[in-house]
């Protein structure tokens, strides 16, 4: 019976997890259209010099949306039925989330924080300094912690997929959509050292593929919920 109650509040878990990393997901990508830079950097500062409230907030958001993915993809990597000497991959999962959450967060937090202090001191600070923290530019340090951070995601997302491989069914899928969306960050990361504009953007699509991931966890869960069987990793 207590066995039974934790594998329905793990569920739970999973089903608000996902859809909170569903929601904001949506809020910023709306965000991040009303406030797509345009321009070169310098007349970007400009902009946000006179009006930077949506740009901060769809960074708040963006600093939001990878906590409900590390908790579910933790859920995924150790809340699972395995046999004795078979969960490495899992726990490993689960240890490169700390650095990718802490990398992208810095990122994130920075733009909000950091960022707009620097922003309204550049005639003190100087322009050299605002630009290094300021993550639409692609030399800066938040720009390349983000991308830093997409490494550690993706070893944690290739270790934990090839764990859902295993199974059957939805769980298979949810294994494939990890495995890609980890190869897809790598080389990202690869076309950001090799300067190349082309690869870099694979950065983008490992990211969208967590959202059909985060679906997949979201519908298993409920499923197995409303008929009250087994942990919904196990299928």
């Amino acid at each position: 019976m207590r066995a039974d109650a934790v594998r329905k509040r793990t569920e739970r878990w999973v089903i608000l997890t996902g859809s909170t990393y569903l929601v904001l997901t949506a809020v910023w990508i709306i965000l991040t259209l009303l406030t797509a830079p345009e321009g070169t950097v310098d007349q970007q500062l400009a902009f946000l010099s006179r009006n930077s409230t949506l740009y901060r907030l769809s960074f708040v958001t963006a600093s939001l949306i990878s906590v409900p993915l590390v908790v579910l993809l933790v859920l995924v990597a150790l809340f699972r039925d395995v046999k004795p000497g078979q969960d490495l991959p899992g726990v490993l999962g689960a240890f490169f989330l700390a650095p990718y959450l802490m990398s992208v967060s810095t990122a994130y937090v920075s733009q909000y924080t950091l960022f707009p202090r620097f922003l309204a001191d550049m005639s003190i600070v100087g322009r050299s300094l605002v630009k290094s923290w300021y993550y639409n530019n692609p030399d800066s340090i938040p720009y390349m912690l983000d991308l830093l951070g997409l490494v550690f995601f993706a070893l944690s997302a290739l270790a934990i997929g090839s764990r859902l491989l295993g199974k059957r069914g939805w769980s298979r899928g949810m294994g494939w959509l990890l495995l890609l969306s980890g190869m897809t960050a790598l080389l990202g990361f690869g076309g950001y050292v090799l300067d190349n504009l082309l690869v870099e953007s694979a950065a983008v699509v490992s990211g969208f593929l967590t959202v059909p991931f985060c679906v997949l966890a979201v519908l298993q869960a409920a499923r197995q919920l409303r008929s009250g069987g087994g942990s919904a990793f196990t299928s």
